[in-house]
């Protein structure tokens, strides 16, 4: 049973959210960057929940303390550097032109769904329940971000029909990731609790590096009220999970 909803979660998250995603970018498509701020804050509180709330209560009932909290800064450490080669990876780009920047942005995604589906499945073989709040977060997270993706490639000039079928494409590596890890971790159940760390790691660092920073440019007293608002009230969904 554990197989059949690791197959739903993240069938969810790497094909679901494309529907979505694109309908989204059409209603939204002469306001999303006014309204963009909304999906962020929310994002912020439900990420930061599931790490602290659900993910490291977990990890420590398995870890000492010191043993978990040393895992957790060396995976913040880990998606620094992994951001940073990113990051000098576009810049190597930005002389090239549009249809460059869309191709590295699928690339760059198919390598961070291999993620998502890793934690997904290591989720679910910790507990049912854990599974499915890291499931939410991880859809929530790939939304905001599916929107803005789906803006580049159709500014790098693909068509509306390339862009979905590309990125199904690259979102599909989800799926893969998460069938390896379940038969795998059936052999290395030893690993799961060092995963979910990670997962934390990778929540936490998303939040303070990109959401942080995005949500700060706004200077709107009336936004920033809002977004505190959303934040709290993520936080709140998210400990009560």
């Amino acid at each position: 049973m554990t197989l059949v909803y690791i197959l739903i979660a993240s069938t969810l998250v790497s094909l679901g959210i494309i529907p979505v995603s694109a309908i989204l970018l059409t209603i939204f498509k002469d306001s999303y960057q006014k309204l963009s701020f909304l999906f962020l804050s929310f994002s912020l509180g439900i990420l930061l929940g599931s790490a602290f709330f659900d993910l490291i209560p977990h990890i420590i009932e398995h870890l000492e303390l010191r043993e978990a909290s040393v895992y957790l800064v060396a995976g913040i450490i880990l998606f620094w550097l992994i951001h940073k080669i990113i990051l000098k990876r576009r810049c190597s780009h930005d002389g090239h032109d549009h249809g460059a920047a869309g191709a590295l942005l699928l690339w760059g995604d198919a390598i961070h769904n291999i993620t998502d589906g890793v934690i997904i499945a290591s989720s679910f073989h910790h507990s049912f329940s854990l599974g499915w709040v890291v499931t939410g977060t991880v859809a929530l997270h790939e939304l905001s971000h599916g929107v803005s993706e789906f803006a580049v490639l159709l500014n790098s000039g693909y068509s509306r029909k390339k862009a979905i079928l590309y990125y199904a494409l690259s979102s599909s590596t989800t799926i893969i990731a998460a069938l390896i890890t379940h038969f795998s971790l059936d052999y290395l159940d030893h690993f799961v609790p060092y995963v979910l760390l990670m997962a934390a790691a990778n929540f936490i660092y998303v939040s303070l590096v990109e959401l942080v920073p995005n949500l700060n440019q706004e200077t709107q007293f009336r936004k920033i009220i809002l977004q505190f608002l959303l934040v709290l009230l993520a936080l709140f969904i998210a400990y009560n999970l």
